[in-house]
C-alpha cells in the first residue's frame, strides 16, 4: 500500500497513516478507490475544525491533518472510511 504522495492538487505532499491503512485494509477500500478520491476531488475540500479537511467521493471519506505534529514536510491521512448517504424526508402530497 502506497504511504507518501508527492505534489497533490490542493495539499501538497501527503503521507498516509498507519491507522488509515490498517481502516482500508479492515473496510475492503481499494488502493484505487483511496487514490481516486484523494487525487480526483469533485468537490471543494470541506473544513472540519482547524487544522482538518476532508474529501469525499463515491461514498468514502479522507480525513487530512494539515498540519499533524510533529510537520515532516507533510499533510497527513488520518483515517479513511466509508459514509452512508443521509435520509431524505419526503413530503407527502396528500
Amino acid at each position: 500500500m502506497k504511504h507518501y504522495y508527492a505534489d497533490v492538487k490542493g495539499l501538497g505532499n501527503v503521507a498516509v497513516s498507519r491507522h488509515a491503512q490498517a481502516r482500508m485494509a479492515d473496510d475492503g477500500i481499494t488502493q484505487e478507490s483511496f487514490e481516486r478520491v484523494l487525487l480526483n476531488p469533485v468537490r471543494p475540500d470541506g473544513q472540519d475544525g482547524i487544522g482538518v479537511v476532508w474529501r469525499e467521493r463515491d461514498g468514502l471519506r479522507i480525513v487530512i491533518l494539515t498540519d499533524p505534529t510533529p510537520n515532516m514536510g507533510a499533510v497527513l491521512v488520518k483515517t479513511v472510511y466509508r459514509v452512508k448517504p443521509q435520509a431524505n424526508a419526503l413530503r407527502s402530497t396528500r
